[in-house]
């Protein structure tokens, strides 16, 4: 930043410099006083951009962690000065997916700097390129795909674009669909028991195998032509009937101080006379047959098949869990612009209640100097909304829904409210509220919140 006026005298650069450092103030950057910018309120708890790498020539698909997919073609770029791609190019994504990453990249939700309609989102991505350093655009006629993951119903949403976070604009269409390769790929088991006969004798040890399709259910490989004995003493009507059914999932334990006797859980799914979903479950203690006979050697064979499916069962969960973080909605649009893209929507403000606001912070913290702001987090909305000094005393909240207030102090510093507290404020009779606050590390509080 430079200072055009060399004789600004002491005072005012002392003030000009603490604007800076306290989150809410108004930095300038090249825009007009009062324009929107984006600004992280904690710098060093900013959403960080995932990095990748290829060449002009090289077209590529990204997958991130959520579920989100990216298209790039091949020599779809171009520098903004117009000279030529030499040597990789930085390709920069990054998304946000719930209020407090909005609330953490410091991108604002108002349409523009009249404060005056702000976005709900229902997904948001920032796309960036460079090469050696030089803002690359996608070339005139060219798109890159964009399927993004949709953690919240987009029923009634558009799609926005903004270059700077200066202003918004609807842009585009979007579809909404299922994220069927994520649905497909934590598919639960399907296991069908082998029935031998027609019936079963009661009074002898019964005999089956599991069937399943192994692409499906790899971890049972090493069962594949496994029999299983089921004791006389352990059948049960219960048990004669479970077998002909065709269970959702199965899993192997082995019971504790004994190597050859297990029990085979079986689950499945099923809805009562109400329609709601339950999960039937039946647990079969069995001995697994080996070569016809449980000798030392049979034991050691079993011994090793059960260390590889209880390994190949551990990697088996470990991908579902991953699966399981990434969404079940992708919205899918074409982009023509490098920018910020938001699936979003007006924000309904007129069931808020105006509250006028004060702090136990101000006691020691000159509001207006320091130009504090508070930031309010409207989590089932997801969105947030920035209010100056001046307009505490017409902070708008929606009731019986998740808000909290988060103030920047000095040094990185938060002075928090949160939901369940300030609902119990609200129940009071008085609108004029004196609120007690949580102070927080910013870095701490911003990149551990759960929501």
């Amino acid at each position: 930043m430079r200072i055009q006026n060399n004789k600004i005298k002491k005072t005012a650069l002392a003030f000009f410099v603490l604007s800076i450092i306290v989150g809410g103030c108004n930095i300038f950057n090249g825009k007009t006083k009062g324009s929107q910018v984006i600004e992280p309120p904690v710098l060093a708890a900013d959403i960080p951009f995932n990095e990748y790498f290829f060449h002009k020539d090289s077209s590529r698909s990204i997958k991130l962690s959520t579920g989100t997919v990216i298209n790039i073609q091949q020599n779809i770029f171009e520098r903004e000065d117009g000279k030529p791609i030499e040597g990789p190019i930085t390709f920069k994504v990054r998304e946000f997916q719930n209020a407090y990453d909005i609330l953490r990249s410091g991108i604002p939700m108002s349409i523009n700097d009249s404060q005056k309609n702000f976005l709900q989102s229902a997904g948001m991505i920032e796309l960036r390129a460079n090469n050696n350093g030089n803002e690359l655009k996608v070339k005139e006629g060219k798109q890159i795909e964009i399927a993004l993951a949709g953690y919240n119903l987009s029923n009634g949403y558009d799609l926005y674009y903004t270059a700077d976070g200066n202003s918004w604009s609807q842009t585009g269409r979007f579809v909404s669909d299922s994220n069927f390769q994520r649905n497909n790929r934590i598919k639960e088991l399907s296991i069908i028991p082998k029935v031998p006969s027609d019936t079963v004798d009661m009074g002898k040890d019964f005999i089956f195998s599991l069937k399943a399709d192994l692409t499906e259910v790899p971890y049972l490989k090493p069962f594949s032509n496994l029999q299983w004995r089921v004791s006389k003493k352990d059948m049960s009507p219960k048990v004669i009937e479970a077998i002909r059914k065709i269970w959702d999932e199965v899993s192997i334990r082995q019971i504790k101080g004994n190597k050859l006797e297990n029990e085979l859980v079986f689950k499945r799914n099923q809805s009562d006379t109400s329609g709601n979903q339950t999960v039937q479950q039946l647990v079969v203690k069995a001995s697994p047959i080996v070569g016809g006979k449980n000798n030392r050697e049979d034991r050691k064979l079993f011994a090793e098949q059960m260390d590889q499916y209880k390994n190949t069962l551990a990697k088996i969960e470990e991908e579902k869990v991953r699966l399981l973080k990434e969404a079940d909605i992708l919205n899918s649009f074409k982009i023509s612009k490098m920018g910020i893209w938001n699936i979003d929507k007006i924000m309904k403000r007129d069931d808020f209640i105006l509250v006028n606001a004060s702090f136990d912070f101000e006691k020691e913290i000159n509001r207006d100097i320091n130009k504090l702001k508070v930031f309010v987090i409207y989590e089932d909305d997801n969105s947030v909304i920035p209010y100056t000094a001046v307009q505490w005393n017409k902070i708008g909240i929606r009731p019986n829904s998740k808000v909290s207030l988060v103030a920047v102090l000095l040094k990185n510093e938060l002075a928090v409210i949160s939901s369940d507290e300030l609902q119990r404020q609200l129940k009071g009779a008085s609108r004029s509220i004196l609120f007690a606050t949580k102070r927080v590390s910013g870095v701490d509080y911003l990149k551990n919140i759960k929501m």
